[in-house]
């Protein structure tokens, strides 16, 4: 098959291995192919991440009622990777497609010991130079606007505030954007102005 007829998620699975893992001090970045590991290690430290009271949580009757959007929404390409230190899951990311040219990291998180070492930048930069090999066009992400480390860190790594959303699941966040194209990010500052 042509390269130029492959799904983005067929185009992963063979350009996936240039980027990760991602080793470096006793730190690793690895893919997370089986969902229900990930998941599985995700919860097991998500609340020392986002604690509770962070999001709202649908009742188990609305959450159960979802699942066939969520097997609908299992289809689009997404990407899940696990950080470990000396074997052990200290943080995680995970995101889709967003749409036909973004690509939306939905979730990342570090266990609070585990910050400011350098591993957020470290995948950031590599997961950049993977997406956009890909073929999207941007990378979009939300934060709560608390959350100023993980903000001032994209934005020092070009990533451009393109708006702000009050959700009624995950409260206020602002919208980051990072495009490719130096003439996409031309265009969006000359139309700003």
């Amino acid at each position: 098959m042509k390269k130029s007829q492959l799904t983005v998620s067929e185009l992963a699975e063979q350009k996936r291995d240039k980027h990760f893992p991602i080793k470096f001090k006793d730190y690793a970045i690895e893919y997370a192919a089986d969902r229900d590991v990930y998941y599985k290690e995700q919860m097991k430290i998500f609340k020392k991440v986002f604690p509770p009271g962070v999001s709202f949580t649908p009742n188990k009757k609305e959450d159960k009622a979802l699942d066939p959007c969520y097997r609908e929404y299992r289809k689009i390409h997404s990407e899940r990777f696990l950080i470990t230190h000396k074997g052990k899951v200290v943080g995680w990311m995970q995101g889709e497609m967003e749409d036909f040219e973004t690509f939306y990291m939905r979730n990342t998180g570090i266990l609070p010991a585990h910050q400011d070492k350098g591993v957020y930048k470290k995948f950031l930069a590599e997961f950049e130079k993977y997406i956009f090999g890909l073929g999207y066009a941007r990378i979009s992400s939300q934060h709560a606007p608390t959350n100023a480390r993980i903000i001032s860190l994209k934005l020092k790594a070009k990533y451009v505030i393109v708006g702000s959303e009050t959700h009624e699941r995950w409260g206020k966040l602002i919208k980051l954007v990072k495009f490719k194209s130096k003439d996409r990010y031309d265009y969006y500052f000359k139309k700003v102005d």
